[in-house]
């Protein structure tokens, strides 16, 4: 429990009684989604930001290969 507040404690304990769930799970959401105060982003938004960035890299690599490939016809 790095960096949570004592009202971030209250409502987690809130959303526990009320909804049921576990308080691991809360924990891994506010780690996933809390904004980052220097970056302004979210872990769960840099992990989706480096899936894109692997897609398209790949997909770059595939059109470079294409590329030499109807070149050299």
């Amino acid at each position: 429990m790095d960096h949570v507040s004592t009202k971030e404690l209250l409502q987690a304990k809130k959303m526990i009684k009320i909804y049921g769930i576990a308080s691991a799970t809360i924990y891994k959401w506010n780690d996933l989604y809390k904004k980052d105060d220097d970056t302004g982003a979210s872990k769960a938004e840099l992990l989706e930001m480096q899936a894109r960035i692997a897609k398209l890299e790949s997909e770059n690599d595939i059109l470079k290969k294409a590329l030499t490939i109807f070149a050299k016809k």
